[in-house]
């Protein structure tokens, strides 16, 4: 309704329009002219604040990075089943933390895929407890991506591995006869060769260890010392019992009878500026719909008095949209042609 005529005067139009302007929008006031009515109407004006949110939501988000490498930090613990402790490494430094309650494994399982999958682990999981002074706090089962939170600290299932066992036997297959002694043996322990050749000491046991590009496990790292003093150091793994043929040596050494407990590899994260990140997020969702999708109206009706009744005339400007704008100017003059 651009410049219509009406039969109505000045008087009756504004008594009909003002209550509909009034309604649909959140400021209104009038003024008298001297042929009769402007009515004014706004809205949307807080909509200009929608790209002052997305600059704040930007330094909510630096503000939570900030805070959490400030505040947070990120570690992990190996946890043998059935121990507990409260001290985590930081993956940064190596340094430790202490927590204020211990976290426990009261167990640890694995499943395994077919052996036409090649063996590799299905899944591995941890049952959690956290105590302090006695009391267990909370428990849990973990496994990959379904983590225990606790008063802000998230522990992961992230790895898993062997530990050494504390005893195991020594075997030595003499390479000229063939003739096969066992001994038992402990880590450090020295433990003497047949024909008091020398002694044969297990010093370290590493779960992964690469030798020449291939990824053997369980490896016993050994240190041979001959009866003339001298030293030299080999690889045992347990898992391939001729692997110490390659060495050539009087005999081949292997080891049996190592019976392996597990631990759990936990990763422990704390991040207190997460929450002002995710707020961060929805702030700049927020601020990007109001900016985009939303704009500031400004409405101007003007009712002229003419001989035969009255001339309406409704206008709009927005700083933005102005297709919508004019998209809300016809819908507005459709409802006033209403009442007329």
């Amino acid at each position: 309704m651009l410049g219509d005529k009406v039969a109505g005067t000045p008087e009756n139009m504004k008594t009909l329009y003002a209550p509909l302007l009034a309604r649909r929008f959140s400021r209104f006031t009038e003024e008298k002219t001297d042929t009769g009515f402007r009515l004014f109407a706004e809205k949307g004006r807080w909509t200009r604040l929608g790209v002052y949110a997305v600059h704040l939501s930007v330094l909510f988000m630096v503000a939570g990075g900030l805070m959490g490498s400030i505040f947070g930090f990120d570690g992990y613990i190996n946890l043998p089943e059935g121990e507990s402790t409260n001290r985590v490494i930081l993956q940064k430094n190596g340094s430790e933390i202490t927590l204020d309650f211990d976290i426990r494994c009261d167990d640890f399982t694995m499943s395994f895929y077919d052996a036409d999958n090649s063996g590799m682990p299905k899944e591995y999981r941890s049952r959690l407890s956290l105590i302090q002074n006695g009391d267990v706090l909370t428990q849990k089962d973990i496994v990959v991506n379904d983590p225990l939170r606790f008063r802000g600290i998230n522990i992961f299932q992230s790895s898993y591995g062997n530990l050494p066992p504390k005893t195991f036997t020594v075997v030595f297959t003499e390479a000229a006869s063939g003739m096969v002694y066992k001994k038992e043996g402990a880590m450090g322990l020295p433990v003497d060769m047949p024909g008091n050749s020398g002694t044969l000491t297990v010093e370290d046991f590493q779960p992964s260890f690469s030798f020449r590009g291939v990824r053997l496990s369980n490896v016993f790292l050994c240190q041979i010392t001959a009866r003339e003093g001298n030293a030299s150091h080999i690889l045992i793994p347990a898992d391939f019992p001729r692997f110490d043929r390659m060495r050539q040596g009087d005999f081949v050494i292997s080891i049996e009878n190592a019976e392996f407990t597990h631990y759990t590899g936990l990763q422990i994260t704390k991040d207190p500026g997460v929450p002002i990140v995710y707020a961060g997020f929805l702030l700049m969702i927020i601020g990007c719909y109001i900016t985009f999708f939303m704009f500031h109206q400004k409405i101007c009706v003007e009712i002229s008095k003419d001989k035969t009744g009255s001339i309406v005339t409704a206008a709009g400007i927005s700083e933005k949209n102005r297709p919508g704008m004019n998209a809300v100017i016809q819908k507005l003059s459709r409802e006033l042609q209403k009442r007329d």
